[in-house]
């Protein structure tokens, strides 16, 4: 099933995020979250304007609006790393939306009822690409991609 998913994790970890989400489109789904791509990442492609209360109340709008686009989150929760990602997933449960957590759990709300929780990315790639899109994906131990005839995405080599 194809849906739209926000990429929650610390802003930190945005050239992974932005990774993870050209391989979700590439197996069919959407992905609304944008703070992690060179369009949406505020923090380092934009330059902070004078008036940091304006810019903050900038970025925390564009980020909301691409999560109520969402139907789900995909939350990557930290301990080390800013709250930013912990607030999207409150935000996310309290809107009723598909909850997903991978990685270590961080604190309770990852263990509400409605979570679903994959240990690693590679197994939340997999439960999360549609059957039509599966004889292209390729799944190895601590690596992804999607192959595309003879050549392979993102720079994993082939198995």
């Amino acid at each position: 099933m194809t849906m739209k998913m926000y990429l929650a994790s610390a802003w930190e970890r945005a050239d992974e995020m932005d990774k993870y989400a050209r391989l979700l489109r590439k197996v069919g789904q959407e992905v609304t979250s944008k703070w992690h791509s060179d369009v949406g990442n505020h923090f380092v492609k934009q330059p902070r304007t004078k008036d940091q209360e304006k810019y903050n109340a900038t970025v925390a709008q564009q980020d909301l609006a691409d999560l109520m686009r969402a139907d789900a989150i995909v939350y990557f929760p930290t301990r080390v790393y800013g709250v930013g990602h912990h607030t999207e997933f409150g935000f996310a449960i309290a809107r009723g939306m598909s909850l997903f957590c991978v990685g270590e759990p961080v604190g309770v709300f990852p263990w509400h009822p409605r979570v679903v929780r994959f240990k690693t990315w590679e197994v939340f790639l997999e439960a999360a690409t549609p059957e039509s899109y599966k004889p292209h994906l390729t799944v190895v131990p601590a690596a992804y991609t999607v192959r595309e005839g003879d050549r392979t995405e993102d720079g994993v080599q082939e198995p």
